[in-house]
């Protein structure tokens, strides 16, 4: 996504960030919900980023559409509750994609690709939504940083590095494997 600084007024770029990351977010909603319901059960996997929960210079439009995605997430959580539909969101970090060569000023390119350096494989990304569909994803220290996730799920734990899973449903007692 289109990253700048804001007084360079890029609002083509502002725009697409805001169709790709809250519209399209919003119309992939529209399209499932009503066979969720219609079949009480289901389960939306929304990404953020860790972008949406902490700003840094020259993304603070793309930063504030991934808050959007937590944000509108945990206000589809509060309303699908009755239906058994449950909501996750995803907020990874670098994850190798085409991102960086989508940035239009050569200055934060520049920087972008030498953030995405130790981006995590796509690979990686999708066995952490795999994990999450299964609601197996609870929350547990990454080894080689202490910190931890923060995801929360009805079943089993599952250790999974680099990712932060953020749970969009209160988490209940876990059971035992």
């Amino acid at each position: 996504m289109p990253h700048s600084p804001l007084e360079r007024l890029k609002i083509d770029d502002w725009n697409r960030t805001i169709d790709v990351n809250i519209k399209g977010m919003l119309y992939g909603i529209a399209a499932a919900l009503p066979y969720m319901k219609q079949q009480q059960a289901g389960h939306i996997i929304n990404v953020s980023s860790v972008a949406g929960h902490k700003v840094r210079p020259s993304s603070a439009v793309y930063a504030a559409t991934k808050a959007a995605v937590l944000v509108i997430s945990e206000g589809l959580r509060q309303e699908v509750k009755p239906y058994n539909i449950r909501t996750t969101v995803i907020s990874p970090g670098a994850v190798a994609t085409e991102l960086p060569n989508s940035v239009t000023e050569p200055d934060i390119a520049e920087n972008v690709r030498k953030s995405y350096e130790i981006a995590i494989p796509a690979e990686s990304f999708a066995r952490a939504v795999a994990f999450v569909q299964q609601g197996r994803l609870l929350a547990q220290p990454l080894a080689a940083t202490g910190r931890k996730t923060v995801a929360h799920s009805q079943r089993r734990p599952l250790w999974h590095a680099q990712i932060l899973a953020l749970p969009c449903r209160a988490p209940t007692k876990s059971r035992s494997p």
